[in-house]
């Protein structure tokens, strides 16, 4: 028989050893998607009330369970959701990512449907090359978004190798880490936004210019669960929340 055991003292404990190590002014969003990694996806949630500023999670289903386990937190979708998931996703609040600018009108048709705005961050391709506006696209976005159908609620990126070890790795997070920080400076009084986020798990244990201002939000996921990863030794304990074990006979 295999078994499988999650700590959630541990969970709740790298959680207050995150908040901690971060600045006081950087809300932190925990990334419970995909059932929370496998671990769970409510009682892992759960465990993090009063730490967790935000939570990310990747479907709409995972938002309304989160909701309806009472848990009032911010929610961003980390994946877009579409159809009938977008409208949802509108009536109840939810945050939403654009990182297509093909997907705006269909937001705003949502929107409208919805009777409220849609709550939208821009995303930014800083070099990932999955998924993101370039910034021009996201200028063009942000002048062709109707007031009435869009609030524009946060700013993002993502980071594609701040796990990695190699110093070509290095070298590129810190190109992303420069590159989104002077997007947000040219911005500045031109796009507003409340939220600014760039910071994985692995860039807020080793980069500490990915949570510097005007950055002011972390979307921390891997290390919550004890298993860091990236190019220098945490500086924080942390304590893995898993552990799985077999009977043999």
């Amino acid at each position: 028989m295999v078994k499988a055991e999650v700590d959630l003292r541990a969970i709740r404990e790298n959680l207050l050893r995150l908040r901690d190590w971060l600045p006081k002014r950087v809300a932190l969003m925990f990334v419970v998607k995909e059932d929370a990694y496998g671990h769970g996806l409510l009682p892992v949630a759960k465990a993090a009330e009063g730490i967790a500023d935000w939570f990310g999670v990747a479907h709409v289903h995972e938002a309304f369970a989160l909701r309806k386990a009472g848990l009032n937190q911010p929610i961003f979708l980390m994946i877009p959701p579409v159809g009938g998931g977008l409208l949802a996703a509108i009536r109840a609040g939810f945050h939403i990512p654009l990182g297509d600018l093909g997907m705006l009108a269909e937001i705003e048709e949502a929107a409208r449907r919805a009777g409220k705005p849609a709550l939208l961050h821009l995303e930014i391709d800083t070099g990932m090359g999955r998924f993101g506006l370039l910034p021009e696209e996201a200028e063009k976005a942000v002048e062709l978004i109707h007031p009435k159908r869009v609030k524009l609620m946060g700013i993002f990126s993502h980071l594609s190798s701040a796990y990695g070890t190699a110093q070509e790795d290095l070298e590129f997070t810190r190109a992303q880490v420069w590159w989104f920080r002077k997007i947000l400076q040219e911005w500045e009084g031109k796009v507003e936004a409340p939220w600014k986020h760039l910071a994985n798990s692995a860039a807020v244990l080793a980069f500490h210019e990915a949570t510097a201002p005007p950055l002011n939000m972390v979307r921390v996921g891997t290390a919550v669960y004890g298993y860091p990863e990236g190019p220098a030794k945490p500086p924080v304990p942390l304590t893995p929340a898993a552990r799985v074990w077999a009977e043999i006979a």
